[in-house]
C-alpha cells in the first residue's frame, strides 16, 4: 500500500531500505557495488554528520522548511571547533538531530535564502500551496 509521508526527517528518510532515485543513478553511472555500499542496505554504513553538509542542510531548511529552521539549526558563537566548548556544542547539536552553524555560516545561509527567495521563478513556486518535502513509499512484489 502506498504511503505518503510529509516532512519525514532526513535521518529517517536515509534509513529506509529502498531503491531511491539516487541509488538507481549511482548503479547506472558508477556501478551496483558502489550503490549498495552507499545505501541503507549496507549493514556497515554509518551516516555521519559532517560539517561539509551543514550549510547545505541549513539552506535546505531555510528554503523548503522555514518553519523548522530555528528549531533544527543551532547557531553558536564560535568561528571554529578548536575549543572544547565549541566541539561540545557541535556534537550536542548533531546528537539532537540538529545542524550546528558558525556565525559566518549562519549569515551566509540567511543571505543565500533571501537571494533564492527573491528570484521571481522560485518565489512563484514557493508561494504555491502544498508540502515542500514529501516522501512516497510503496512495496512492489512484496
Amino acid at each position: 500500500m502506498p504511503e505518503i509521508i510529509p516532512s519525514l526527517p532526513s535521518a529517517d528518510y536515509h534509513a529506509i531500505k529502498a531503491l531511491s532515485a539516487s541509488m538507481a543513478l549511482t548503479m547506472v553511472e558508477r556501478c551496483p557495488l558502489v550503490a549498495w555500499t552507499e545505501s541503507s542496505f549496507n549493514p556497515d554504513l554509518e551516516i555521519e554528520n559532517k560539517p561539509i553538509f551543514d550549510v547545505g542542510t541549513a539552506l535546505h531548511l531555510a528554503i523548503l522548511e522555514p518553519e523548522q529552521f530555528n528549531e533544527r539549526v543551532v547557531m553558536h558563537g564560535f568561528d571554529d571547533y578548536r575549543k572544547t566548548e565549541a566541539r561540545e556544542i557541535r556534537d550536542a547539536a548533531y546528537a539532537a538531530g540538529k545542524t550546528p552553524l558558525k556565525p559566518e555560516e549562519h549569515a551566509l545561509v540567511l543571505a543565500l535564502a533571501d537571494s533564492i527567495r527573491a528570484t521571481p521563478e522560485i518565489s512563484t513556486l514557493l508561494a504555491k500551496p502544498g508540502d515542500a518535502e514529501v516522501s512516497l513509499t510503496w512495496e512492489w512484489d512484496g
